[in-house]
């Protein structure tokens, strides 16, 4: 993916710490790495060094210029006056200090470079405390964290990565070896309470208590199924009871430890705010964790929480996530590009009926996976007349798809599939027009997802006794973990149904089953 200026998100997160920063006491760039030892490492005689305020000399940006002289270092072999110099060697070292340990320092950094670049981290183990590599191959720059209270950068750069690395070496070897945790994450959430089972306890009291014993030892599938049986394990009289807040505390522990599957159910606690408040940009960080590891029912929910967001490349990355998802399986990858083609998002032709065959080929496609607002959509089309003749037959036909199909479980999109049908069969079809206008809608848990919820609590209970009686710690030949995504095709904590302007066929207006993005839009409340 291409890659926004480099600057843009790098001195936002170090100002932040600025308040904390106790510079004097502490080497500046130019001494954290000699002349020599880079000349040692790049195989090239380099000019003298020449000591920055970072970015200063290259973003105009007011609102960057925050740096202390000295905080950073540019290395070159440019000579001056002559051009087309062949084998040049240029890049920068940068380094911000803090007073006191930041042991969130990680993630805030990797959450800048999300949202500001169209970059994805990449974790390079064995290096400092924790270090990452960002940035296109012939242009990567690589941050690398020491101590809790020091981190820097170097690059961008033309020297490469694997180059990169042996300089941040030479630069570990003058700090001295420290061993710090950063934290995986940016969610802290409080252990739950769990007494010891007395004479009248349970025996879903005394497997809870077995199992947080294995998760207490670090057993990341422990800790996930344990985070299932908080969420799906109690049973009421006609649905699953569950303890969100315990849930999502082993979920973290296991997302923690690389479990996708639990970044992925946490990130759902958190966009819903069950037994957590509600946190956006956690629910991203979490999903953004599980989708990168390719759990692919994380994909669409997080090219939703992009485009809800805030950040400058929301766009591209919710459009990326669509199509990594579409291009798994998932049909609401479909729908979600059909939408934005049918916004005009991703085209640059002002005609904007070719936005719209774009859509019907994009919900056509999520159809054929059996989604059913992309039918909806489709018959949307039709009624309207956009991009494709007005067709009162076809309307007509697609609306009756929508409105029996098996994955419309929620009342308004049946009550509006025959609404709309019946009205195309009576050719009452508005003037073709090309906006959309507002009004989102709700449903409750309908019968069908409270017998799934009842079915999955039955589940986890099951997969938490398997997981207890397999002492090895190894699988039988199924994974005890539950993935609620497989249960009766879907999953009562997948991503809810995407909210829309509503149909409205009095002004030719809006496209039933639009996912609500981007945020700021007056309909998109």
């Amino acid at each position: 993916m291409r890659r926004a200026p480099i600057g843009f998100f790098i001195l936002l997160w170090f100002v932040v710490h600025s308040g904390l920063i106790s510079f004097g006491q502490n080497k500046t760039a130019c001494e954290l790495l000699s002349k020599g030892d880079a000349e040692a490492v790049l195989g090239a005689t380099l000019q003298p060094l020449k000591p920055l305020a970072p970015f200063r000399s290259e973003l105009a940006d007011k609102d960057f210029q925050n740096g202390k002289m000295g905080e950073g270092c540019s290395y070159n072999n440019v000579q001056p006056g002559v051009r087309n110099q062949q084998n040049v060697v240029s890049f920068i070292l940068e380094v911000r200090y803090w007073a006191t340990p930041d042991l969130n320092a990680v993630p805030e950094m990797r959450k800048h470079v999300d949202e500001r670049t169209y970059d994805d981290p990449v974790d390079i183990p064995g290096l400092g405390d924790a270090a990452f590599s960002f940035g296109d191959p012939n242009n990567m720059s690589l941050i690398v964290f020491h101590g809790g209270t020091m981190a820097f950068l170097i690059g961008p750069s033309t020297i490469g990565l694997e180059k990169e690395k042996v300089l941040a070496l030479r630069v570990l070897a003058g700090l001295g070896k420290t061993n710090v945790a950063y934290r995986a994450s940016s969610s802290s959430l409080p252990k739950p309470e769990l007494n010891k089972p007395g004479l009248g306890a349970s025996a879903l009291d005394k497997v809870k208590h077995d199992l947080t014993a294995k998760a207490e030892a670090g057993d990341a599938k422990a800790e996930l199924v344990l985070g299932q049986l908080y969420q799906f394990g109690f049973m009421g009289t006609d649905a699953a009871k569950p303890d969100y807040a315990a849930a999502a505390y082993w979920y973290q522990e296991a997302a923690n430890r690389g479990s996708a599957q639990a970044a992925y159910q946490l990130a759902v606690i958190y966009r819903d705010g069950r037994g957590v408040a509600a946190n956006a940009p956690l629910a991203l960080e979490f999903f953004l964790k599980a989708a990168n590891a390719g759990y692919v029912p994380a994909m669409v929910p997080l090219s939703y929480a992009y485009g809800t967001s805030d950040s400058p490349v929301r766009l591209q990355r919710a459009t990326y996530w669509a199509h990594k998802a579409a291009d798994a399986g998932d049909p609401k990858g479909w729908l979600i590009l059909g939408y934005a083609y049918y916004r005009g998002w991703l085209i640059l032709d002002p005609d904007p009926t070719s936005g719209y065959r774009q859509a019907m080929i994009n919900y056509k496609k999520a159809a054929a996976g059996g989604d059913c607002l992309a039918m909806l959509n489709i018959g949307g089309l039709y009624f309207n007349g956009e991009g494709v003749a007005q067709s009162r037959t076809q309307a007509q036909t697609w609306f009756a798809k929508a409105e029996s199909c098996q994955g419309a479980n929620l009342d308004w999109i049946r009550e509006r599939a025959a609404k709309y049908r019946q009205r195309a069969a009576a050719g009452d079809l508005p003037v073709p027009a090309a906006t959309a206008n507002s009004g989102p809608g709700r449903a409750g848990l309908s019968d069908g997802q409270k017998l799934v919820a009842g079915l999955a609590a039955m589940i986890v209970v099951a997969a938490a006794l398997d997981l207890l009686n397999n002492s090895s710690g190894k699988s039988s030949g199924t994974d005890p973990a539950v993935d609620m995504n497989t249960l009766s095709g879907q999953s009562s904590v997948s991503s809810p149904v995407p909210w829309t302007p509503p149909f409205n066929p009095f002004d030719g207006h809006g496209i039933l089953g639009q996912p609500c993005w981007p945020k700021g839009q007056a309909w998109c409340q």
